[in-house]
């Protein structure tokens, strides 16, 4: 995933890395809980007027989320956090809608 790229002036960073989770659901009638844990494998390009740097490496991700289904469709609410050193807080707040193939 892309994290885009922050900015101030002529210096920017751009942040972008790859996930891994597991999802632990609390089955509760009409909705689901659930809570995510696993890793991001991230890259930090920064650069400023003559300066350049480059960050990677492997760090915890986690999260909680929500979601209900009536048959085949489905909606739901996640929050995520990535722990990426060196920079402010990284997180995801996502809103989604799912339709769920079943096997014939």
């Amino acid at each position: 995933m892309s994290f885009g790229r922050a900015s101030a002036g002529f210096d920017y960073a751009d942040t972008d890395g790859v996930t891994v989770s597991a999802l632990a659901f609390l089955p509760i009638p009409i909705v689901d809980i659930y809570g995510r844990l696993g890793a991001i494998n991230y890259r930090v390009d920064a650069h400023a007027p003559g300066v350049g740097f480059h960050r990677d490496g492997t760090n915890l991700t986690y999260g909680v989320g929500a979601g209900t289904h009536w048959g085949s469709l489905g909606a739901r609410v996640e929050y995520e956090r990535f722990e990426i050193p060196g920079s402010t807080t990284v997180s995801l707040a996502t809103i989604g809608v799912n339709w769920n193939f079943g096997w014939p």
